[in-house]
């Protein structure tokens, strides 16, 4: 067993992390609290910030509420654990299994389809924003030749929000989300009545 607190109160074993230990609080306080890019952006960036606008992308993009939900919580375990520069998650032993595990209770918790099944599209508004992001918040020259490999990042610049600002806008999402859903499923089963 290898507990930790959370910000509610709950005891969230790292190890074997059930659903009932995940916390939507828990999730939005951690991520806004946590500064994407380890900490290397030219100000305070959130991690829950950048996972509204990954939602918010897909959203746009495939105009399905619950493929914006995965979205949304794509980043979710980094709630409870650390944000790891991807090159560094690679080569540290066991990281990916216990993330992976904490995807699962988190996926299982909120009703959300397997990562498998949304990983593709999640990725590519993903990359969308980490490139947006390298632009305006890192000064990555995007005429450089390593970042034609990325798509293109959207018009809008990122100016971030503060963290807490950024934590309530993250519950809100989730709120909105959550209503486009039940909207969503409602009209499928309407349709597959006239059917």
């Amino acid at each position: 067993m290898c507990f930790i607190k959370t910000f509610t109160g709950r005891q969230l074993d790292l190890l074997a992390p059930k659903q009932e230990q995940i916390d939507l609080e828990d999730i939005a306080h951690g991520l806004a609290m946590k500064c994407r890019w380890n900490g290397q952006t030219n100000q305070f960036y959130s991690v829950a910030e950048h996972s509204m606008r990954v939602a918010y992308l897909l959203l746009e993009m495939y105009q399905n509420p619950l493929l914006a939900m995965a979205g949304l919580m794509h980043d979710a375990a980094e709630a409870y654990l650390p944000d790891l520069a991807t090159p560094l998650k690679k080569v540290i032993k066991g990281f990916d299994e216990i993330e992976s595990a904490l995807m699962l209770a988190i996926t299982q918790k909120f009703n959300l389809p397997p990562v498998s099944v949304t990983k593709f599209k999640v990725k590519l508004a993903d990359r969308v924003l980490l490139v947006t992001e390298g632009r305006d918040l890192m000064a990555w020259d995007l005429s450089e030749a390593w970042c034609q490999d990325f798509p293109p990042p959207i018009e809008i610049e990122i100016v971030p929000l503060p963290w807490a600002h950024a934590k309530k806008l993250f519950l809100k999402t989730y709120n909105h989300l959550q209503q486009q859903i039940k909207n969503f499923e409602a009209e499928s089963v309407e349709m597959e009545q006239v059917a």
